[in-house]
């Protein structure tokens, strides 16, 4: 589903994807000053970690504020990715079943990244 209001800047898209047989729900709500992206692993939408982040000039600052075992750094690096595309604050919520191989992230980041870009794009 993609949805822009024209009263305001806010955009809804949402995607199923498959990963090395994983499959995630990802869901990107964007505001004007900011973004909220939410990647779960399974057929439902589910909150998982909670990482605040945010460009401050060249660079981006993060903040865990709900670790999750499972997901080790891959959060905050998926975090950064975000806040680098997006204006102003971001906030990602990150849900997975079992913890995440290398190869499997660096996919999960891609199709992330492309999802992303392809809804600046439309906005």
């Amino acid at each position: 589903m993609f949805m822009v209001q024209s009263s305001s800047s806010f955009l809804d898209r949402s995607e199923s994807i498959s990963v090395s047989g994983r499959n995630f729900k990802l869901r990107l709500m964007g505001l004007a000053n900011g973004c909220f992206l939410l990647v779960s692993e399974g057929s439902e939408e589910r909150f998982g970690s909670l990482t605040l982040s945010m460009k401050i000039g060249e660079r981006v600052e993060h903040t865990s504020m709900t670790p999750d075992m499972r997901a080790g750094v891959f959060a905050s690096v998926l975090a950064d990715l975000a806040a680098s595309l997006s204006p102003g604050i971001t906030i990602v919520s990150l849900y997975l079943r079992e913890e995440i191989r290398p190869e499997i992230a660096s996919d999960l980041l891609k199709r992330i990244r492309d999802f992303m870009n392809a809804a600046r794009a439309t906005s």
